[in-house]
């Protein structure tokens, strides 16, 4: 998975990785923790600096879908969710893309508020087999989002399943 890896290189995930059979690279300098959630666990990839008081952020869980929806389904159904729980909740786009690695991604785009501090963030879905999804949330002040739009893209482009 990349998790501590060298300027987007890969290397061997952490024992306690949750999400052994998913790779990406981490972007250089950046650090990256294991973290409880509601749905088990995630990981929080962080940016080395704080700027606009906003730490720059990938988040990246994984996610049951009982309903076996297609892709496009997910981002439909996902939008409302968005607009009622995100402050501030503006809709930029959505579209679906194939990585570098032939991996389906959906994207949703949208800008928000958090504590007074404007962001923009991106909503990506990947879907992994008919039950589950990994759901990668990446997050940055809006006024630094030229600086880490292609840092977000690039992390996107990596994403790839480990092959058992």
């Amino acid at each position: 998975m990349g998790f501590l890896s060298n300027l987007f290189g890969y290397s061997e995930p952490p024992k306690d990785d949750p999400f052994s059979q998913l790779r990406y690279d981490v972007p250089y300098g950046w650090s990256g923790e294991v973290l409880d959630t509601e749905d088990g666990a995630g990981i929080l990839l962080l940016a080395p600096d704080i700027e606009a008081n906003w730490q720059a952020n990938i988040f990246v869980e994984v996610r049951v879908d009982l309903e076996h929806r297609k892709l496009a389904d997910s981002l439909d159904d996902l939008v409302p969710n968005l607009r009622a729980n995100k402050p501030d909740f503006r809709l930029i786009s959505t579209d679906i893309f194939w990585n570098r690695n032939d991996v389906e991604i959906g994207r949703i785009e949208y800008s928000g508020d958090s504590e007074g501090t404007a962001l923009t963030e991106w909503e990506l879905v990947i879907p992994f087999d008919s039950e589950f999804k990994f759901f990668i949330m990446a997050s940055a002040a809006t006024e630094c989002w030229p600086k880490y739009r292609h840092v977000f893209l690039k992390f996107a482009e990596s994403v790839d399943f480990r092959e058992e």
